[in-house]
């Protein structure tokens, strides 16, 4: 587990990095301690689009998409679903 707190964008960099190497419970982890910092909603990071643009979004919504993405490759639609509505809320 992680010890102490720490800054919103390294969880979510980390969770990136988990992600990438196939450790999808410890990025859902990261992602859920970066959601329950409430300084999270006003960090902004580039966001890749499907089109390959990049957009600017804040983390807690960046979070909650990658929750999203994660939920629809495991075939929880209905969970990818409300992730998606909660990243653009």
């Amino acid at each position: 587990g992680t010890t102490g707190k720490c800054e919103p964008i390294f969880l979510y960099e980390m969770a990136k990095s988990q992600l990438a190497l196939g450790r999808n419970p410890e990025a859902t982890e990261s992602l859920k301690l970066l959601l329950a910092d409430t300084t999270s909603k006003n960090i902004t990071v580039a966001e890749q689009t499907p089109n390959g643009q990049y957009q600017n979004t804040n983390l807690k919504a960046a979070a909650y998409n990658t929750l999203g993405v994660m939920a629809a490759a495991q075939k929880k639609y209905q969970e990818a679903l409300q992730l998606f509505e909660k990243s653009n809320q």
